[in-house]
């Protein structure tokens, strides 16, 4: 049976398999977003996104228009790599793991300490016994 009229979407995301056979103007289909963009060369791109893909790109477009926000009104924006996040986080575990070696060696020093005092109580001073 062929029905006409129904268009095939398909989320353009590698490894996305959303996909659907929907009738224009339903639900089905609105769930789907055809988005474009200039890219760094001047390129203009199309992608067709799933209802999944097309939040995470609204997150991205978010993000971006916040740095362009940023850079007219200061004249510099920063935006974050996973590779900037990957190195921040390197940098945290080994800050956690230097502050968990120096609380271990606090905790074994005072331990130590408090045995030694238990050991050696305070003599009076003077000599008066």
């Amino acid at each position: 049976m062929i029905t006409d009229g129904y268009s095939h979407y398909k989320c353009d995301i590698q490894g996305c398999e959303n996909e659907v056979y929907a009738l224009p103007d339903t639900d089905a289909a609105d769930g789907y977003v055809k988005r474009r963009r200039i890219d760094a060369e001047g390129i203009e791109r199309t992608i067709v996104l799933c209802p999944k893909h097309a939040a995470v790109y609204a997150q991205v477009v978010k993000t971006c228009d916040g740095a362009y926000t940023t850079l007219s009104k200061t004249g510099a924006a920063s935006l974050y790599s996973q590779a900037d996040i990957d190195a921040l986080q390197t940098k945290f575990d080994e800050a956690e793991k230097a502050r968990k070696w120096w609380g271990d060696r606090y905790r074994t020093l005072q331990a130590e300490f408090n045995a030694y005092k238990e050991a050696h109580p305070d003599a009076p001073a003077g000599g008066d016994a």
